[in-house]
Parts: structure tokens; C-alpha cells; sequence
């Protein structure tokens, strides 16, 4: 199962393959939750132990963040 989803705001298409962990949690909370960083803003999407989006948000990034820069 992969989560395909599209920003809202830059509309940047991300995929995510839940893990055993993942699906673990969502069993659990009902939710798991995934976020992915695009440089000025963060998408942060919650998904089900079935693999469907249940939720996203977008939230604006304050500061630097270390490692590699976001592809474009």
C-alpha cells in the first residue's frame, strides 16, 4: 500500500510506503501520521490502518532545518 499525495499549497506529489511500525500505531491511536518538508512549509498527513488519508495539514516552517534540501 502507498500513500499518494499532493500539496496543496506547492503541489508537490509525495508517495510513502507505510511501515509495520506505522500500520502498528494506526492499529493502536486509529491514526499514524507521516510529514514531509518542502522548505517554507511542512504537509503532514494522516492515514488509517488501511493506507486511506483520513486528514493533511499544512503548516508554515519556522527555521532551519539540517540535512539535504528538498528535491524539486
Amino acid at each position: 500500500m502507498v500513500l499518494k499525495i499532493r500539496c496543496p499549497r506547492c503541489g508537490r506529489l509525495e508517495e510513502y510506503e507505510p511501515s509495520d511500525e506505522d500500520m502498528r500505531e494506526a492499529r493502536e491511536k486509529g491514526l499514524a501520521s507521516i510529514s514531509f518538508w518542502h522548505g517554507d512549509h511542512t504537509l503532514i498527513v494522516f492515514f488509517d490502518t488501511s493506507a486511506s488519508i483520513r486528514r493533511s495539514v499544512v503548516i508554515k516552517a519556522a527555521g532551519a532545518r539540517s540535512g539535504p534540501a528538498p528535491r524539486a
